[in-house]
């Protein structure tokens, strides 16, 4: 890879990270806003977004040991972003208050934390399920409010039910999860347009979902290209040996993002001594194929062995 590509890839990088920030900003937006009967925008309150900040920074913080770190401006930039973005996607789909609301908040930083990375690998697959289910139910909860029913559901007593007894009406149905318009933070006036809240509230979450993912993607790639430059300032034939021993789809695997450049250039001298040492064991053995090939049976044992031979040097 030559360093005109590596530094035309990083462009597109810098690029790639501001438009995903974007994306995650307006989707932002959207999960903040809400539309009265007549149209006009009224904000959900600053709960949500402090309640999904302490959540971002409380598994930040737990995952603070196996985090990739930021070690320049743009990798500062995309982890704010990201930080941000799961402030969003919680304070977007919290219920805004009610018991089960810190049933949420406890599950929630319980799946973030669990992540191998912070902030940028927060939203895995199973974070991401949890929070859509925890969208619909507040999709749920906003659709009753919207109809002037302020419980979760209730539930039939099926004797009761079937009694002719006005006097019994109270007691035909037992109401679960009550609750108020004021928890909900619904405008004060002209009720709520449900239809297109909801519409902005799911337009935002898969805005920041997209964006939280462009942006890991785009920091990745970011640190590839940082391996790359500190690997490039070896002569050209030792530069492509390295690479060679060690390939790039396993740099984040091997623990070369978020390094400072002093451990990164360390912890490359340790890989290449390493395989290099394992390439010099694997030629010792190979040069013994051919008495293993003489000794194979038929069958599995042959083709192994053919393999062996064809890993061996032309005399």
């Amino acid at each position: 890879m030559s360093e005109t590509f590596v530094h035309t890839r990083g462009r597109s990088t810098e690029l790639e990270l501001a438009l995903s920030s974007t994306m995650i900003a307006a989707g932002g937006v959207l999960l903040g806003v809400q539309l009265d009967g007549l149209r006009r925008v009224h904000g959900t309150g600053w709960a949500g977004l402090a309640m999904g900040l302490f959540v971002a920074l409380f598994a930040t913080a737990i995952v603070a040991r196996r985090a990739v770190l930021p070690r320049d401006g743009i990798s500062w930039w995309g982890t704010i972003a990201a930080l941000f973005g799961v402030a969003f996607l919680v304070g977007g789909v919290l219920v805004p208050a009610g018991a089960w609301l810190f049933f949420e908040l406890g599950l929630l930083t319980w799946f973030f934390a669990r992540s191998r990375s912070a902030p940028g690998l927060f939203v895995t697959p199973a974070a991401i399920v949890a929070l859509t289910a925890m969208l619909l139910f507040r999709l749920w909860l906003t659709y009753k409010a919207s109809r002037g029913e302020f419980q979760v559901g209730a539930i039939e007593v099926p004797f009761l039910s079937s009694l002719p007894f006005d006097f019994l009406a109270p007691f035909r149905r037992i109401p679960v999860g009550s609750f108020s318009a004021d928890e909900l933070v619904f405008p004060s006036s002209e009720g709520l347009d449900f239809p297109a809240t909801i519409g902005l509230w799911a337009l935002g979450f898969v805005q920041v979902v997209i964006g939280l993912a462009w942006r890991a993607r785009a920091a990745s790639e970011h640190e590839d290209d940082r391996v790359h430059g500190t690997i490039r300032r070896l002569p050209p034939e030792i530069s492509r040996l390295v690479e060679t021993l060690i390939p790039e789809d396993e740099w984040e695997e091997l623990g070369l993002h978020g390094l400072s450049q002093r451990k990164l250039e360390k912890r490359i001298e340790e890989l290449v001594r390493a395989r290099v040492g394992r390439a010099h064991d694997v030629e010792k053995l190979l040069r013994s194929a051919a008495q293993l090939s003489s000794g194979a049976a038929g069958g599995f044992g042959a083709e192994i062995a053919g393999a062996l031979e064809s890993g061996k040097e032309p005399e």
